[in-house]
């Protein structure tokens, strides 16, 4: 009897433990992972990750991903979601914009390939209403130069920017004050 108690309690152990473990394989990035650069074995890697209820999220090791492009960058070791990827290389963003953005006028916490908002408010003129545009949306962050806001100056962004927004996104903010805001993922 003390037997079979025995192996009853591990094989309701094991039974446990198997339902308990939903891990599954993904597609994790090796290297970081630029917005705009096309992906190659190099690039990525399969890694065994417990996710419960949010491997939807991510693209499973069955995912077809070489050739794909990154619309926006991936860290080096981060798990890529699915919503990271693009087959259509029209969808990337592929040209970089510099632009200097005022002491005040960005999160302080900005990284390199975060995604972020560009809002374009005008420069106060005597006559006439000014209304405040929204430019860019979800841009990445491909570079920053903060070093002149220790002194309270502005810094430099180099923004990447599908090319045919490029001549738009000028038009749009020329005499305006640029406001960067961080893109709610």
């Amino acid at each position: 009897m003390a037997i079979t108690l025995v192996v009853l309690s591990l094989l309701a152990a094991i039974g446990i433990s198997t339902s308990a473990n939903r891990s599954v394989y993904v597609w994790a990035a090796k290297n970081q992972i630029s917005a705009g650069s096309k992906i190659t074995f190099g690039d990525v890697e399969k890694t065994k990750v417990f996710l419960p209820r949010n491997s939807k999220h991510y693209l499973a090791e069955t995912a077809k991903i070489i050739d794909s492009y990154a619309v926006r960058t991936v860290a080096p070791g981060e798990l890529i979601p699915a919503t990271a990827l693009t087959t259509h290389k029209s969808l990337i963003f592929s040209d970089s914009v510099p632009i200097k953005v005022a002491r005040n006028d960005y999160p302080v916490d900005l990284t390199k390939g975060t995604l972020v908002d560009i809002y374009a408010l005008p420069i106060r003129e005597t006559s006439g209403k000014s209304v405040a545009k929204s430019i860019v949306h979800k841009a990445p962050i491909e570079e920053l130069d903060t070093h002149a806001k220790d002194i309270g100056g502005e810094i430099g962004v180099i923004l990447k920017l599908n090319g045919e927004d490029v001549l738009d996104f000028l038009s749009a903010t020329i005499n305006s004050r640029l406001v960067v805001v961080r893109s709610a993922i």
